[in-house]
């Protein structure tokens, strides 16, 4: 019976929490300035008032927020994401085509990053120990360095991508991690 009052108990947190994300993600796309309806036609080539008119009443939009949000919910909640405007296809689909790759990578990306990062940060935790004493060591710098090189490339690259970050940010970066690195180095030489 306690089993029973467990699973139900966290079946019910997880609806709860999964109800709580819905919401919140209407609320973000309804926050977002501009009608999503004139966005439609802009990028359909027509700003027609009638046209404008017709797309918020085939996406609801023309009903209030409060049956918008439960039309959206409900939705939602039988796991029908709609479709994709342009291409006129289920959201499901889109999802389900590229679910297999997904399913692979995600698994191999975890493994690998696992089989990485706990070999180097043993290699990086024994290098420092000698005779029961921690003593630094250049390769804790090379390790360090590489693992913060690493992440500032990452974040660089994905920063570039997304909002047009000039070369000069990425050039800068590079450079800093070099001085760091040439410095660290040279103090335990």
């Amino acid at each position: 019976m306690k089993r029973l009052e467990y699973l139900m108990r966290h079946v019910f947190q997880a609806a709860c929490i999964l109800l709580v994300i819905a919401v919140v993600n209407f609320i973000l796309i309804r926050a977002v300035p501009g009608d999503p309806a004139s966005v439609m036609a802009g990028e359909a080539g027509a700003s027609d008032p009638i046209f404008v008119a017709q797309l918020r009443e085939r996406f609801g939009l023309d009903k209030p927020l409060p049956v918008q949000l439960l039309t959206y919910v409900g939705h939602v909640a039988r796991l029908d994401l709609g479709e994709l405007y342009r291409q006129r296809r289920p959201v499901a689909s889109l999802i389900a085509e590229r679910l297999p790759a997904t399913l692979i990578l995600t698994p191999t990306a975890f493994v690998a990053a696992l089989t990485f990062g706990v070999t180097l940060g043993a290699v990086q935790c024994e290098s420092g120990h000698v005779d029961g004493q921690f003593r630094h060591h250049v390769l804790d710098d090379l390790l360090r360095a590489a693992a913060l090189l690493a992440r500032v490339e990452r974040c660089c690259c994905s920063r570039s991508s997304s909002t047009g970050c000039p070369a000069s940010d990425t050039k800068r970066w590079g450079a800093g991690m070099r001085a760091w690195l040439a410095l660290s180095i040279s103090s335990n030489i």
